[in-house]
C-alpha cells in the first residue's frame, strides 16, 4: 500500500566559495543535505534523496509491524532561501 502525501516545505539553498558548490535542505528537515555543483544540481539531487529519507524514517517507525509503507511524495512545494 502506498502513502501519497503534500508537504510544503522551506527550502534552502547555501553556496559554499571555498569548494565552489551548492548545499540544499530543506529548514524542517536540516539533517537531509544534498549538494551539487550549481543550484539547480543541489536541489535536484535534495528532490532525488528526500523520499529516500522519508521511507527510512517510516521503516524506522513500522519496524515491530509486519509490513511498512512505503512513502512517494508525488507533489513538494517550497519556498527558496538562497544565502
Amino acid at each position: 500500500m502506498n502513502l501519497t502525501m503534500k508537504i510544503d516545505l522551506d527550502l534552502v539553498v547555501i553556496a559554499d566559495e571555498e569548494t565552489h558548490t551548492f548545499n540544499a535542505f530543506f529548514q524542517e528537515f536540516p539533517e537531509v543535505i544534498a549538494d551539487g555543483s550549481t543550484k539547480e544540481e543541489a536541489i535536484s539531487n535534495l528532490l532525488h534523496v528526500f523520499p529516500c529519507y522519508l521511507n527510512q524514517q517510516r521503516k524506522k517507525q513500522s519496524a515491530f509491524q509486519h509490513s511498512a509503507k512505503n512513502v512517494n511524495v508525488n507533489t513538494l512545494s517550497f519556498k527558496t532561501t538562497i544565502a
